[in-house]
């Protein structure tokens, strides 16, 4: 005879099950809505939500953080024994290396775009920088960061404290409001009381997944979903992609296993 299930437990699961199911329904509503007018523009889902159609090129600008270049870095960070230039890291109290070994899979990174258009914001801009540094060396709060050439990663922060560089971020994005740049942030995680065209994250884990960065998993996820050749995305179609992807269909931002 199987043993029975505590009721408590089923019901927390039908909770998340309806749950997940619900916000993949939104996801497959946004690419419909919003994403497919887009496609069909710039020539398919892989080149939009990779990040790489015309969309997210122009304007673009990179934070300049040479003004911080006698702060205090971490280093050198490794990754299997091998010396990493990729990102800046900065000396926050924080063993990151350690981090990397011990949980590869919990680092985050924050996607900023930014309109530094004139030396007032780019000044503004490295202004939030500075406080943001110091909020991080104040809370012991790893950070790394790179800033790129497309207009939704003028700066990346990255991060094993997801929830604590939301917080921070949300402290300091209301005050210099001309700094930021209104770009598509696809599939990234949305931060309450943030313009989701101005800031998003997702995971990324140290090395990528299976060989991957987010902006990759996303050129998988929409190369899937132009095989398929339907006139609207379906959830099974979705979720097809979102596995060969190897994100969650509730949360692209977010691996799986």
């Amino acid at each position: 005879m199987p043993e029975p299930k505590d009721s408590g437990i089923v019901l927390r699961g039908n909770l998340v099950e309806q749950y997940n199911h619900s916000r993949e329904i939104e996801n497959v509503t946004y690419l419909n809505d919003v994403v497919a007018p887009l496609a069909e523009k710039y020539g398919g889902f892989g080149i939009v939500l990779s990040g790489e159609s015309p969309l997210n090129m122009e304007p673009s600008y990179a934070l300049d953080l040479s003004p911080f270049s006698k702060e205090p870095k971490y280093g050198p960070v490794t990754s299997g024994g091998i010396t990493s230039t990729i990102a800046t890291a900065w000396d926050t109290g924080v063993d990151i290396n350690k981090l990397a070994e011990a949980s590869p899979a919990d680092k985050w990174k924050f996607y900023l775009s930014l309109n530094l258009s004139t030396p007032e914001q780019m000044q503004h801009a490295q202004g939030v920088f500075g406080k943001l540094l110091a909020l991080c060396r104040e809370g012991n709060i790893s950070l790394l960061t790179k800033s790129l050439d497309h207009n939704y990663d003028s700066c990346n922060l990255y991060t094993w404290s997801p929830v604590k560089m939301a917080d921070i971020l949300k402290t300091l994005y209301p005050q210099y409001p001309d700094i930021w740049l209104p770009v598509y942030h696809f599939f990234q995680a949305p931060i309450s009381s943030i313009d989701p065209m101005h800031i998003g994250y997702v995971q990324e884990p140290s090395g990528g997944h299976k060989g991957t960065s987010h902006s990759g998993r996303m050129a998988i996820l929409g190369d899937a979903l132009d095989s398929q050749g339907n006139a609207l995305v379906t959830s099974e179609g979705f979720e097809e992609a979102c596995s060969r992807a190897g994100v969650m269909s509730s949360a692209p931002w977010k691996i799986t296993a």
